[in-house]
């Protein structure tokens, strides 16, 4: 019975402390160190932070340290400035402070993460002045950098200063307000033009101000214990009544007395681990004040510790003067961590969301000469929200030259760094996964020219499986296999046939000549067929000399029909410009009409469609054409036509393809030109239009046109189409039409826009 009661006490205990969430059990975890040996860099670990990639960041005495459980990178700050500060803002950035320098990390144009200073953007004319970032925060829409004697706030891309008459010791955001521990008013409310005193704030010095519910504080002082401030208990009596019962005293602890609390974390409810400074690692339980020291769990002995960060899986890392250690275990506390975030949204109760398991391609290079075609980290838009991310944003084009590749990657696990494997394939060249393997790279050699993507997962020792990174890369195919080059050997073909036609039937010298010549060309075709006929024929036959000596019979029954195609044919060439012929030519303007442009435009587009490249059409249209002819006389009606295409035809110069659309509207094809540089044609255009004097006899007159202008890609984007180029064009003219003389609209334009009827290539004009 007495039994019986004790394990009913002891249970009803349990309870009630795993409710109030007071109780840290640290169960056998792994411990790792990391020392500057090993990271290459300096000894001083100041601060961490960690993106949404779980990629984790260390501010070092010279620069910032990049980790992501695989490899160690260093990226320095202007003139080898150590790096103080670190938080991560609301868009996903990573932003860093350091002696005089405040600044972000963001990835260039290969994805390798670089420092990027915004020093100039500083509103104070000897940024070094301001000293050392103490403390950095961040909310949804601004950031907080705390210096010695001044806070400086980032809103909407622009910095603002505000001086403060002491020294600044602490800053703290809470749910609903924004604390500052100051050497000359104490405790102060911080506003968006300065500093408010806390009544009877002034009586104590404080190093850690910990946001509580309810919108209190949790003030661990030197010289006073520790404090809870509840502004709700504020009265406006006198100094000393709103002293004692705005700040509650909850004891004292000889560990903090005449001690700086140089970082915190919050692990539940009623637990926080705190960085003591001369002390080392301090676990306390509230409401108690119970104070355990955990430098034997962490196996710190007299280094000062800087910073202690619990990441997004629960493992805690500690940054001092030596090095790093992280704590990694399956089940550190009894529920998650709380990670003690410099963001507001942080400090209520809430759980934080748990990392992806993912796979990160952080290395693509070649191996021939190293050279880096990626480095890790591209930005990408989710939302409106700027967030660091691999997978299907990288898109890399890679010589011939240098077609073997080496893909190095990793997992955003440090808990089982060593133990993680990994499967990849690349598609294009295999189908199916390979095995897994603790191997963190794959070379791939001779790779021929065409698209690959390489894939990439993680594979935990229990099984879970990662989500899949990838990278998507076209290797160019050599200079003898380019279009250019092929192009060149047609032309040569082309021409010694030309040459053995018209050497044929003019003596038996000259007839033996062209002999030669035809020979030599079936040859080189044949060489070239039977090249690409062998990959198909060896799958199916043993005896590919077979199949290639049927096919060279065949090509000597062609020589006859070829020699006699050459000779007649080619002597009809009329070899120049090629311009519309006559029944693709307006009478009128001498230009192309709408058959030309069709003919033309199916080819271009086919020809797009295999080598991506931009499009533009330009349509134009007279604006109130009838006061012109009335002005001019109905006669005038072709000659202003007329004059309106060879306007047009000044302004193209001959690059691109200009034709009479229909009535007095023209349009200009551009292949290569995009929507910037067309909009800015059209302009041109426009303009030139406006400044010519139309012409009939003795009379003269002004004209006005509108412009519409549609461009591929940012049209017809995944599928491009001539009649699709030419619905949005239309779609574009009409909605300049609509908005009055001298428009230019670019498509695309909203959809309720009338649109013109696509005409039959045939129509007349």
């Amino acid at each position: 019975m007495r039994m019986t009661l004790w394990v009913l006490v002891v249970t009803i205990l349990l309870l009630c402390l795993t409710e109030a969430g007071a109780v840290v059990i640290w169960e056998s975890g792994k411990l790792q160190r990391y020392t500057p040996f090993k990271y290459k860099a300096g000894p001083h670990i100041f601060d961490i932070a960690q993106d949404q990639r779980g990629v984790l960041y260390f501010a070092n005495d010279r620069g910032v340290l990049e980790f992501d459980s695989l490899s160690w990178r260093l990226i320095k700050l202007p003139e080898g400035k150590p790096a103080t500060n670190l938080v991560r803002a609301a868009d996903g950035r990573i932003y860093v402070g350091g002696e005089g320098e405040v600044g972000y990390l963001a990835p260039d144009a290969h994805g390798i993460m670089r420092y990027r200073s915004l020093r100039s953007q500083l509103p104070v004319e000897h940024p070094e002045a301001l000293g050392a970032v103490l403390e950095m925060h961040a909310d949804a829409d601004e950031l907080l950098f705390m210096f010695e004697q001044s806070l400086l706030f980032l809103r909407n891309g622009r910095f603002h200063v505000v001086p403060v008459p002491g020294h600044l010791y602490r800053v703290a955001y809470g749910e609903e307000s924004r604390y500052v521990f100051e050497s000359n008013t104490g405790l102060s409310r911080l506003q968006s033009n300065g500093l408010t005193p806390v009544p009877g704030g002034d009586f104590f010095l404080a190093h850690a101000l910990i946001p509580q519910p309810a919108g209190q504080l949790l003030l661990i002082t030197q010289d006073k214990g520790i404090l809870r401030y509840d502004p709700s208990a504020q009265h406006l009596n006198s100094k000393q009544t709103e002293r004692n019962e705005a700040f509650q005293s909850l004891g004292d602890n000889p560990v903090f007395r005449n001690r700086v609390v140089t970082s915190w974390e919050k692990l539940e409810k009623q637990t926080l681990l705190l960085a003591v400074e001369g002390v080392g690692l301090v676990q306390l339980e509230l409401p108690d004040l119970t104070v355990k020291r955990m430098n034997s769990v962490f196996n710190l002995k007299d280094e000062q510790v800087y910073r202690v960060f619990v990441d997004r899986v629960g493992s805690i890392w500690v940054g001092t003067s030596t090095g790093i250690v992280v704590y990694h275990t399956e089940s550190v506390m009894r529920s998650a961590p709380v990670s003690r975030s410099k963001m507001s949204a942080m400090v209520s109760d809430k759980q934080p969301q748990r990392q992806r398991f993912a796979a990160m391609i952080r290395k693509v290079e070649s191996i021939q000469d190293d050279a880096h075609f990626f480095g890790g980290a591209f930005f990408a838009q989710s939302d409106g929200i700027q967030q660091l991310s691999e997978s299907n944003l990288t898109y890399q084009v890679v010589p011939f030259a240098q077609n073997a590749l080496r893909f190095t990657y990793s997992a955003n696990d440090f808990r089982h760094s060593e133990s993680v494997q990994f499967q990849s394939y690349l598609e294009g060249m295999e189908s199916e996964w390979s095995s897994p393997s603790e191997r963190r790279y794959r070379e791939y050699t001779n790779l021929n020219w065409r698209n690959y993507t390489f894939h990439v997962r993680a594979v935990r020792p229990d099984g879970t499986v990662s989500t899949i990174s990838n990278f998507s890369f076209q290797i160019l195919p050599p200079w003898y296999e380019t279009w250019w080059f092929y192009s060149t050997e047609i032309g040569v073909l082309l021409l010694l046939l030309l040459i053995a036609g018209l050497l044929r039937n003019s003596s038996p010298i000259l007839d033996s000549a062209s002999d030669y010549l035809v020979a030599i060309v079936v040859l080189i075709i044949f060489v070239y067929l039977s090249e690409l006929a062998e990959a198909y024929v060896e799958d199916y036959a043993d005896d590919v000399f077979f199949y290639k000596l049927l096919m060279m019979i065949g090509m000597g029954m062609l020589i006859e029909p070829l020699q006699h195609f050459a000779r007649l044919g080619f002597a009809k060439i009329d070899i120049g410009e090629q311009g519309p012929s006559p029944k693709m030519t307006d009478h009128v303007t001498g230009l192309g009409n709408r058959q030309f442009l069709a003919r033309r435009m199916k080819h271009t587009v086919a020809k797009l469609r295999k080598t991506p490249a931009p499009l533009s059409f330009v349509l134009t249209d007279i604006h109130d054409v009838e006061s012109v002819y009335e002005t001019l006389g109905l006669e005038s009606v072709d000659q202003v036509l007329a004059q309106m295409g060879k306007l047009v035809e000044q302004n193209v110069a001959g690059k691109h393809i200009v034709v009479r659309y229909m009535d007095e509207k023209f349009l200009i094809a551009m292949v290569g030109v995009s929507g910037e540089r067309s909009r800015s044609f059209a302009e041109n255009l426009q303009r030139a239009v406006k400044e010519y004097a139309f012409h009939y006899g003795e009379k003269t007159a002004q004209l006005t046109i509108n412009v519409g202008v549609a461009s591929h890609p940012e049209v017809c984007t995944d599928n491009l189409t001539y009649e699709g180029m030419l619905h949005e064009v239309d779609l574009a003219l009409n909605h300049a039409m609509a908005q009055g003389p001298g428009q230019i609209v670019v498509a695309p334009v909203p959809a309720q826009a009338p649109a013109l009827q696509i005409l039959p290539e045939n129509t007349p004009a």
